[in-house]
């Protein structure tokens, strides 16, 4: 707080000094003006004061700091102050007629400046702080902060969760940004509508560059979850031409209540790993050009899931036709995966050199492993919970 009036006087004095007394005399009655200020203040706060005032101060200043940067303002007041420097009024004057050495200095300053400012623009956002005037999200668990996570993602900047359940009742549209909760058990987001959770369209992560989406829940409580995935990326409209999204690292994320897991399509390198479902009816759903992309360390349990249209397979993979032709999958490397009590575990019906490693498709109602594609299979271990249908360990589905 020294530090911040310091720097305050620094920059006020040259412009109140007005040369009738002294400098010294003018300081003398600020200091005294100040700790008068300050003995009256002690006298009328409460004991907890100090405490109050870091914990508000500091929620209002990062808030303050985000509103002025994205309003351009910061790098604006900064070059007011900078372009002030100086001890005397004939070099404030001189600095702010472009003469001087002072202001010989101003336009590298100002370059580093613009710089900074972009930088910060950068800077990560803590939903419970989003920049003023923009509503802020609150992990309630009651609050619809479905609009607010909305308007946040739609900044474009990356994100960070803190610890609550936030609630939604829309479905949130992502951007290429990188979005990180603390964590799956303290980070929750709840989807009240009949809707999917989180969609990427196609072209909305161009590039090859890639962002994280990482530590934090999702489940759905609708009326209609079991027919929407809980992370859904449909790519392009079945027909049209190709186009590609690049770059997502999906790691340490638990899904309940959706039907679907993760449904991918049209990407290139998207790598998924650390992913706990419990209740899914398809957890993972790989369809046409899905290029170079993993998925690792990723389980399911399908006991007591919820009504839904969607096929009962653990892992399901094909093509998908576009203006050009028919594409499939090609270098997916599927590894560490354990799918329980789904009718069927795998079923690979189309793609190129396509690898399948540690795979425990356990309790499988109907099939263990169909396949009608190119790839490299080991390690598998099939287990059926039924004695009473007929259970295909290993079928081989010709494709015309």
């Amino acid at each position: 707080m020294i530090n911040s009036l310091t720097n305050l006087i620094n920059q006020t004095v040259p412009y109140a000094w007005d040369n009738s007394m002294s400098m010294m005399e003018f300081l003398g009655k600020i200091v005294t003006s100040m700790n008068e200020v300050i003995s009256l203040v002690n006298e009328k706060l409460p004991e907890d004061f100090e405490t109050k005032f870091y914990d508000t101060f500091r929620e209002y200043t990062t808030a303050e700091m985000d509103r002025i940067v994205a309003s351009g303002q910061f790098q604006t007041t900064l070059e007011n102050i900078l372009s002030g420097v100086g001890t005397t009024r004939d070099e404030l004057v001189e600095a702010r007629q472009g003469s001087g050495t002072l202001a010989a200095n101003l336009t590298g300053i100002k370059a580093s400046l613009a710089e900074v400012n972009d930088q910060l623009k950068s800077t990560w956002i803590n939903v419970k702080y989003a920049p003023v005037p923009m509503v802020r999200a609150t992990g309630d668990g009651t609050t619809n902060d479905g609009p607010a996570l909305q308007a946040i993602i739609n900044l474009g900047k990356n994100i960070l969760i803190p610890p609550g359940t936030y609630k939604s009742s829309v479905p949130l549209t992502l951007k290429k940004i990188s979005i990180i909760g603390s964590n799956t058990n303290d980070t929750k987001i709840m989807f009240t509508g009949n809707n999917h959770g989180l969609i990427i369209p196609s072209g909305s992560f161009p590039n090859r560059n890639s962002v994280e989406i990482s530590g934090f829940a999702l489940g759905s409580s609708a009326v209609n979850r079991g027919d929407y995935y809980a992370v859904y990326v449909p790519g392009v409209t079945p027909g049209a031409a190709l186009a590609w999204n690049f770059g997502l690292n999906l790691s340490k994320i638990d899904i309940t209540g959706f039907g679907g897991g993760i449904y991918i399509s049209d990407f290139f390198r998207f790598n998924a790993s650390e992913i706990g479902m419990t209740g899914v009816v398809n957890p993972i759903s790989v369809i046409g050009s899905v290029i170079q992309s993993t998925f690792d360390k990723i389980t399911n349990n399908c006991d007591s899931p919820p009504a839904s249209s969607m096929d009962n397979i653990g892992m399901f993979i094909t093509y998908k036709n576009y203006a050009d032709g028919t594409h499939t999958p090609e270098s997916v490397k599927s590894e560490n995966l354990s799918f329980a009590a789904n009718d069927v575990g795998l079923q690979y019906l189309n793609g190129l050199f396509c690898t399948f490693n540690n795979l425990d498709l356990d309790f499988c109602k109907t099939a263990g492993l169909r396949i009608g594609g190119e790839g490299t299979f080991e390690n598998i271990y099939i287990a059926s919970n039924t004695t009473t249908k007929k259970f295909i360990g290993i079928a081989f589905d010709v494709q015309d």
